[in-house]
């Protein structure tokens, strides 16, 4: 289960995937996952609001989701699930940026 998921997005078809590719559908704001863990969460829509990030909470609270997450995905397992991603990774070309940067001097000595 723990690489389900990018097993998946590699290897799954474009229309298996749908709107984790799309641009179009609800703006390609959706991810692969394999556990449902997230969709029982109470008050999603409140801890993934901007103003939680605002306010500078979100570190946390999504710490603490992962903890949940990493308990919960034994019982909530999926083989294949599309799941809608939080709002900062839609269209973030800078955090795309900078992540391609950082891997491209992570892998840097192997090239």
């Amino acid at each position: 289960a723990g690489i389900a998921s990018a097993l998946n997005a590699m290897f799954r078809s474009d229309e298996e995937l749908g709107d984790a590719l799309s641009t179009t559908e609800n703006g390609g704001q959706s991810i692969v996952a394999n556990s449902r863990t997230v969709e029982y969460l109470p008050l999603k829509n409140v801890w993934m609001s901007d103003w939680v990030t605002k306010l500078g909470w979100r570190d946390g609270i999504v710490d603490f989701a992962g903890l949940i997450l990493l308990y919960g995905q034994r019982f909530t397992f999926g083989e294949f699930l599309i799941q809608r991603s939080s709002p900062e990774s839609y269209n973030n070309k800078s955090g795309r940026d900078a992540l391609y940067e950082w891997s491209l001097k992570e892998v840097e000595p192997w090239l």
